[in-house]
């Protein structure tokens, strides 16, 4: 048996519910986001801002939804004041102007991976408390 979860990113903003868990017959799991008053969900660790999410379960797999505040979204690249910057080099993430922040990265299933020597695909990046960005990782 698989081991699955899934969890919000910052639970005073929302919740996730397990609509359908998925089990040996039926590998499908189905999620659902729920945001508290004053926020709204954005998005999940794998990219999807479906809601509900339907997806397959084939390795062991943490989902993560993410919330934001009604009062707009707040991205990487528009924080005012910031000057945050991701770039890929050699297989690796490069974040730089952020101190103090810690940065995780998770592969398109939700697992957080180590950052070094990525093979090609999708990633998401999280810095701090700011949603997570899509890095794509090409040679």
């Amino acid at each position: 048996m698989l081991n699955f979860s899934a969890m919000s990113d910052d639970e005073s903003m929302g919740t996730v519910q397990i609509l359908t868990e998925p089990s040996c017959t039926n590998p499908n799991a189905v999620l659902y986001a729920v945001p508290v008053d004053g926020y709204r969900f954005d998005h999940w660790s794998t990219g999807s801002t479906d809601n509900p999410y339907t997806f397959t379960v084939t390795s062991d797999t943490t989902i993560i939804a993410y919330f934001v505040s009604n009062g707009g979204t707040q991205g990487i690249g528009d924080v005012e004041g910031s000057d945050i910057k991701i770039s890929v080099l050699d297989g690796h993430i490069c974040v730089e102007g952020v101190a103090d922040e810690y940065v995780r990265v998770y592969d398109i299933a939700g697992r957080m991976v180590p950052n070094r020597s990525l093979p090609l695909g999708v990633y998401m990046v999280k810095v701090g408390a700011l949603p997570a960005r899509k890095v794509v990782v090409v040679r």
